[in-house]
């Protein structure tokens, strides 16, 4: 790792073997393929691999870049923020040697115009990067730093939207540590929603008696928040480590009332009753840091199905809820508008429509709690409907002889493409002889498919043949199937 790092060392001459003083074994980021972004006319950025990463001398750090023409190496780290987004198909790197005294707070950001995400990874003796945390630019990137530390910043593009952006790196003027919050007394409130803070706890410590029903860690810090009006709320907490976030309620340390419990990189709601005091405990068994946010849940997702999902004017169409609350309240009333003048209500509900067209219908779902979410999609109605008007089969035949058929076939309603078949009868059922493919380009007129048998000696030995014709719409379902068959009378067969 020297050899790697030593033009970085000339300019910043640090030990950076510090940083095995770190011993917790860290998760390591999964391997992904080699993806590379499509080409849009430029050569990459000479910061498109980390081996080649824009070395950053001092501090603040402020550089503008473009991921557009950039690619993927194989094996890249994947940051979490990519989880809840799309994988990243563009990124380019910098890398910062921490030079300064004791341990130090960074900040890390992006500032648009393009979207973009920025990840800091520490390069660990042994154990390749480590995630220390990432964020969009619509949000800053906070770790700490021990003198000697090697960190690499990672920009990609979001959800493969890419273009011109600055990257920022800055030493705040306070140093790592707990913060004010350590101690339950000392919670930082929260003036409303949404809320974000950064939980640091490099200093923090437990205090005797802190309740831990999810589980117990070492580092705690602490927030609370008292609603003016009664609402839900749904809390996390983010880190690259197993942290735990704990909700109470009550009024000190020795009464707090347990109320619910998340993991890093998930999520949980409560109902918080306006005039009383919630706590939130977050904990970790690391220093570093951690988000925590609290805000309203957001709106409930709408959606449904329709069944059947090739609706005629013949059909009554039923329509199923399948909406959901991440809130985790639960939904109250649904309303339907199906595009046509019609309405409805409930969780599953029919309609049928008068004429075919395409309608668009969309549902209306509200919480408990007063949230709304809709959802519009088109429902086509197509009514397919084919007619067997005539079936001529011969009335005798012999061994040996070819004789002709015919099964005149006509479209009631729209231009249609079919498969018109012929069976003969054998013991036990019927044997496909023959097929046709028609075209039925109007409508009511009428189509003649000409057929051709040989009658066989098994035909003779039974004396008799029935034939059968059927018709099936390619690409489409008949509405009224009932004369898609036409079976002849049964035709005599001699030797």
């Amino acid at each position: 790792m020297l050899a790697r790092f030593s033009r970085f060392l000339t300019l910043a001459p640090v030990a950076i073997l510090v940083v095995t003083s770190c011993t917790r074994e860290f998760p390591m980021q999964p391997m992904r393929p080699n993806v590379i972004a499509q080409d849009t006319g430029g050569p990459p950025p000479p910061n498109d691999n980390r081996d080649s990463a824009t070395f950053i001398p001092f501090l603040p750090f402020d550089d503008s870049t473009d991921v557009s023409n950039a690619t993927i190496e194989p094996g890249e780290p994947t940051s979490f923020c990519h989880d809840a987004i799309a994988q990243p198909t563009r990124t380019v790197w910098y890398v910062y040697v921490s030079h300064a005294p004791g341990t130090v707070q960074l900040t890390a950001q992006l500032f648009g115009p393009a979207p973009g995400i920025v990840s800091a990874y520490f390069d660990s003796v042994g154990a390749g990067l480590l995630p220390v945390g990432c964020n969009s630019n619509f949000g800053p990137v906070t770790f700490n730093a021990d003198s000697g530390m090697v960190f690499f910043l990672q920009v990609s593009d979001s959800a493969g939207a890419a273009g011109p952006t600055v990257f920022h790196l800055q030493q705040d003027s306070s140093g790592g540590g707990g913060g004010g919050n350590d101690n339950f007394a000392d919670a930082e409130l929260a003036p409303g929603v949404p809320f974000s803070a950064t939980a640091v706890f490099d200093a923090a410590t437990r205090e005797l008696n802190e309740p831990s029903p999810c589980g117990f860690q070492q580092r705690t810090v602490w927030y609370a928040f008292t609603p003016t009006a009664t609402e839900r709320l749904v809390t996390s907490v983010q880190s690259p480590f197993f942290d735990i976030l704990h909700v109470y309620s009550g009024t000190s340390l020795n009464d707090l009332s347990f109320l619910t419990c998340t993991f890093s990189f998930s999520q949980t709601s409560f109902t918080a009753v306006a005039g009383t005091t919630y706590y939130f405990q977050v904990s970790s068994d690391q220093p570093g840091t951690a988000t925590f946010q609290l805000q309203p849940p957001p709106p409930p997702q709408a959606n449904f199905f329709t069944s059947p999902f090739d609706p005629s004017s013949f059909d009554v169409v039923q329509f199923f809820d399948q909406s959901f609350d991440p809130g985790g309240v639960g939904i109250q009333t649904r309303q339907w508008s199906f595009g046509d003048g019609a309405t409805g209500t409930g969780f599953s509900t029919t309609h049928r429509y008068a004429a075919d067209g395409d309608y668009l219908v969309q549902l209306t779902v509200t919480t408990f709690d007063g949230r709304t979410g809709s959802v519009s999609r088109n429902v086509q109605v197509r009514t397919h409907d084919v007619a067997i008007i005539r079936f001529q089969t011969p009335s005798s035949g012999a061994t040996g002889r070819t004789t002709k058929l015919s099964v005149d076939i006509r479209s009631n309603r729209l231009p249609e493409t079919v498969e018109v078949q012929l069976f003969k009868s054998v013991p036990g059922g019927y044997q496909l002889v023959a097929t046709s493919r028609q075209t039925l380009p109007t409508r009511n007129r009428v189509t003649s498919v000409a057929f051709s048998y040989t009658f066989t000696p098994q035909d003779a030995v039974i004396g008799k043949v029935t034939f059968r014709a059927l018709v099936n719409i390619l690409g489409g379902r008949d509405a009224l199937p009932a004369d898609n068959e036409a079976i002849g009378p049964p035709t005599k067969v001699s030797r």
